[in-house]
């Protein structure tokens, strides 16, 4: 059965799906797996996809393909990846992060209908082992 919906006017098949998330270091698809942009030119990522362009452009509506394929950079990457997770019933959250002074922001795959639960409450406890840093516990300090 073909879907269509604003995005694609084609559904794009297994293969090529699982070809983008390989471009991004995705091996199996499940909640929980961390990305940031670091990722991505380590993984030559934005390469990957741009070889993928043709594939994509036969399934996006011609219109959205000018929008998401002309110029593929990092930011076009993520839009293009968080549009092929929905099909799958996946979404991202972002978290900003700090490490070494420097900020960066992890992406955070979880399925499509944890998105509101987690939005409104606290955003689950996911560790990034190479990426969180150990907070000191809190010390209270009282005065006579």
């Amino acid at each position: 059965m073909i879907k269509k919906n604003q995005l694609f006017k084609t559904i794009p098949s297994e293969e090529l799906i699982r070809k983008v998330f390989d471009a991004f270091g995705i091996v199996e698809l499940r909640s929980g797996i961390h990305l940031n942009r670091n990722n991505f030119t380590t993984l030559g990522t934005i390469e990957k996809v741009n070889e993928l362009k043709e594939d994509l452009e036969k399934h996006y509506l011609p219109c959205k393909a000018r929008s998401y394929l002309t110029e593929i950079n990092e930011r076009n990457i993520l839009t293009i990846l968080r549009q092929i997770l929905r099909i799958k019933g996946y979404t991202t959250l972002s978290n900003e992060k700090f490490s070494n002074n420097e900020k960066y922001i992890v992406y955070t795959v979880i399925p499509i209908e944890l998105r509101d639960t987690v939005i409104n409450s606290e955003l689950p406890k996911l560790e990034i082992p190479s990426l969180v840093e150990k907070k000191p516990p809190k010390i209270l300090v009282t005065f006579d």
